[in-house]
Parts: structure tokens; sequence; C-alpha cells
């Protein structure tokens, strides 16, 4: 009998303030997702700035209960940005390589210091090749389907190579999929072999955001 392979579904709180942020994190919870995505974006690295508050995760602590939280960091200065979010609480922290400008050791050491997990992401013109030297430090790699930024981009299917290179290259880390999601993306990369798929419009833009959540996790 084949086992069954599940794909982790997170849902993606990409929003302007924090009142945002809470009111979606109480949502995430209640669709039973077992991690939550916050996308982080200051405006420098990124054209758009989200909420990038890590003290008010405080303030979560009912809406987030037991959910694990992985922070996005689209900064442009990951190394010292990242700090206060292990501070914070945050369960993994995802840096882009192409804000890494030096200090990768260092970051490295304060994830293990902090005992939690690290990933990084490449953006859509970005070659898997550069990842080589750091795939072996990292739990997870993301690979953004869109340009980094607002949520509800079209999902560019040249990640799909990409997906399936790094698999190749090292097939224990985790793959995930940010940026286009929706159920026929989802199949479609879920075929590549990812493992994880990240969602914000789909989910939060459905007239059943339960609904919306349950179906790409039944693919």
């Amino acid at each position: 009998m084949l086992e069954l392979v599940l794909m982790e579904v997170i849902p993606v709180i990409n929003c302007p303030d924090f009142s945002c942020v809470k009111e979606k994190a109480k949502q995430a919870r209640e669709l039973g997702a077992e991690w939550v995505h916050l996308d982080v974006a200051d405006g420098i690295f990124t054209k758009e700035k989200t909420w990038n508050n890590p003290e008010d995760l405080e303030k979560l602590a009912e809406e987030l209960d037991d959910l694990k939280i992985e922070a996005h960091l689209m900064v442009a200065d990951p190394a010292s940005a990242m700090d206060d979010w292990l501070y914070y609480g945050v369960d993994r922290v995802i840096i882009h390589f192409e804000a890494i400008e030096d200090g990768w050791e260092i970051i490295c050491d304060r994830i293990e210091r902090e005992g939690r997990e690290l990933g990084i992401a490449i953006a859509p013109e970005t070659p898997v090749r550069v990842l080589e030297p750091y795939l072996k430090a990292v739990t997870l790699v993301q690979l953004l389907a869109v340009t980094p930024g607002p949520a509800g981009q079209n999902f560019n299917p040249v990640i799909l190579e990409k997906l399936k290179e790094i698999k190749k290259r090292e097939p224990d880390v985790e793959v995930e999929i940010d940026g286009g999601i929706n159920p026929e993306t989802a199949a479609l990369v879920k075929k590549a072999g990812a493992d994880i798929v990240v969602s914000a419009s789909y989910i939060w833009k459905n007239k059943d955001p339960q609904e919306a959540f349950e179906k790409l996790r039944d693919i």
C-alpha cells in the first residue's frame, strides 16, 4: 500500500498593522493550522512595507495559542533584524539569499544557540546554484513564485524546475513554495516535490476560508 504523502499548508499573515495581524492569527488558529507565516517587509528590500514589530508578538498569546510561527524576513539587513524575532518567540526565521552580504556564520550561530529553525529564500530570478553553500545549514528552502512583496501576485512556473533541482541536490531539506498558491498551482508544486505551501489571498479572500484551507490541505 502506498503511503499518503501530505503537503503542509501554512496561512500567511501579510498585514499593514497589528490589528490585522491579531485578527488573522486568530483566524489561522481556528482553521486548524499548525503554523502561521508572518510576511515581514521593511520597505527597503521590498517596495511595500508591512507590519514589522516583533514586540507585538507578546500581545498575541491568546490568538496564537500553540501555533508555531515562521517569520519571512523580506528585509535589507536580516542579520540585525532576526534577533528581535528570535527574542519574541518565532520558531523559524526565513531570510533571503539576496539580502545576505556577510555574517552568515553569525546568523547560523544565533539560530543554533536559540534552538530554532533557519530557512533561506530566493526570488524567482535567482538561480538555485547559489544555494549550494547554504543547504547543509538550513532546514528549509523557500522558493518564491512571485516577486517579494504584496500578496495576490500570479504564480511563476519557473520555480517548478528549481524545486526539482533542489530536491535532487539535497533530498532531505524541506522546500516551501510561496506565492500564487491555489488548488491548481498547489497540485503542480506537490507533484514536483514541495513539502509546504503558504497561502494568503486564496485562503483569506475566499468566501469560506475554512473550505479553502482544507481544499489545499487535501491535495
